[in-house]
């Protein structure tokens, strides 16, 4: 018989785990240089293993360090290079013929690339628009990096899963404790000492957690073994502590919606998310009556979304008027990606008590920053997706008596349902001024049009790569062919 060298996935998770714990030691130890030497090692596994499911991951493995601007680099961060490093390594796959190709889906991140590029070539501000063009080029290259993955199997999509849950972990728990003893003012509108990770803006904390439980979520689902099952629920309850304590509404609004959109694409989980909502409502409605930290703030920031006392800081409904009149001052191509903070502090603005970096909506930031053309690109981008998900949703229903094909079906209902409730928060806020969300948002969004394309696919092999030339090339060069007499 043929002998089969490839790492087992537990091993796989299991070093992935021990590196994300490493970098939040060497972080206070001597600094982010420690930290990459561990990420280069994990890019060397990715290459011995020929898993080019391992080198997507190591961007989110990095998220204790993406942050880090490099010296003299003109604001490149960690991130940039991280991922410049995981291209070459998919590419190189690729060029071999160990990867499917990209979805035709995916192309259209590139009608919403270009409408970035346009724009930039009349902004008030040239160079910080291509550099916001630049973070979603690399986006856009991860994206479909991404689709290749988890077109390649639902193996290698549930091991970026496994690796982006126990990655989370390293952001997500530090500095829970102190954001679980933070107290509120004027009735919760204000939240003091909220969790904020890796992030200088809570609600990028809490769009953050969002992605986490998506994930661990699709983990659970996915999961054919117990130890990622272990892995999914312990992701769950980690992001939704790190989400309680953003304190950032509008998350809490987008995991909600997510929450809706999965009952609504997976039917077969209503019981269990309604068993789960209703238990853990009634243990933190008890535990906010007896005024138990924190689940009174917790309270009380909830009873804002439906009134209670205005936050004197909020000035949303003016910023929202704000990016109507950029809009209108030029509607085709509008000022510039990046430069709703330098427009909106003018003479002319209605921000008169400070300026603000964004609209804080998604649509309206991007017809202020981009004008119709960026919209109409981010339409196509949407529309295109959701197109490719219902698709795919139908023609793995098709196959219902095939237990399989029904995981398959309800891991991308979960990563489809994720990418709606981020949408939705997109709705009413903007976090994706940090280049790591980008690519956080980028990739998500190439795991599900990946998935969704190998809906149209034979089965894959369920230990991990397909069978036939892919199998074989899974086996290194010097032990391929080798037999076992008898």
């Amino acid at each position: 018989m043929v002998v089969d060298h490839r790492f087992h996935p537990g091993g796989i998770a299991v070093l992935a785990g021990v590196f994300a714990a490493a970098l939040v030691a060497v972080i206070g130890w001597q600094g982010p240089v420690v930290a990459l030497a561990g990420l280069g090692a994990v890019g060397v596994v990715a290459v011995l293993t020929r898993r080019a499911s391992v080198a997507i991951a190591v961007p989110l493995l990095a998220a204790p360090v993406a942050l880090r601007e490099l010296p003299g680099a003109q604001g490149a961060q960690v991130v940039h290079v991280l991922v410049v490093a995981v291209l070459a390594v998919v590419a190189l796959q690729a060029a071999r013929g160990r990867l499917p190709a990209p979805p035709a889906s995916v192309y259209a991140g590139i009608v919403f690339v270009l409408a970035l590029l346009v724009a930039t070539v009349g902004s008030v501000d040239p160079f910080r628009g291509l550099k916001v063009s630049v973070n979603h080029l690399l986006g856009l290259l991860l994206c479909v990096a991404a689709a290749m993955v988890a077109r390649h199997s639902h193996a290698w999509l549930r091991e970026v899963l496994r690796l982006w849950t126990l990655a989370s972990l390293a952001v997500v728990l530090p500095n829970l404790p102190q954001a679980a003893a933070g107290g509120s003012r004027f009735g919760g509108s204000i939240v003091t000492e909220r969790a904020l990770g890796v992030f200088s803006q809570p609600n990028d904390f809490g769009e953050f957690s969002l992605f986490c439980i998506g994930a661990a979520f699709a983990l659970f689902v996915a999961a054919e073994r117990r130890v990622d099952r272990i892995i999914g629920v312990v992701g769950l309850l980690a992001g939704t502590a790190a989400l309680a304590l953003s304190f950032s509404r509008g998350s809490w609004i987008g995991a909600a919606a997510m929450v809706v959109l999965v009952g609504i694409l997976a039917p077969r989980l209503v019981r269990g998310i309604a068993a789960v909502v209703v238990t853990g409502g009634a243990l933190a409605s008890v535990a906010a009556a007896f005024s138990v930290p924190p689940f009174a703030t917790l309270a009380a920031r909830l009873a804002t979304l439906a009134g209670g006392v205005p936050n004197p800081e909020d000035d949303r409904a003016i910023i929202y008027a704000e990016a109507i009149r950029l809009w209108l001052l030029h509607p085709v191509l509008g000022q510039g990606p990046g430069t709703f903070a330098d427009v909106a502090g003018t003479p002319e603005a209605l921000l008169v008590r400070r300026p603000y970096i964004h609209a804080h909506s998604i649509p309206l930031d991007i017809a202020a920053e981009m004008g119709f053309a960026g919209v109409i690109a981010l339409l196509v981008v949407t529309g295109v997706s959701v197109v490719a998900v219902l698709r795919a949703l139908r023609r793995l229903g098709r196959r219902a008596s095939d237990p399989a094909a029904r995981r398959e079906r309800t891991t991308l209902a979960v990563l489809a349902a994720l990418l709606g409730g981020v949408a939705v928060h997109g709705l009413i806020d903007v976090v994706y001024t940090n280049p790591f969300l980008i690519m956080v948002a980028w990739t998500m969004l190439g795991l599900v049009l990946g998935a969704a394309a190998r809906a149209g696919t034979p089965p894959a092999d369920p230990d991990g790569p397909r069978a036939g030339p892919e199998r074989a090339d899974q086996v290194p060069a010097a032990v391929r062919g080798v037999t076992v007499p008898g």
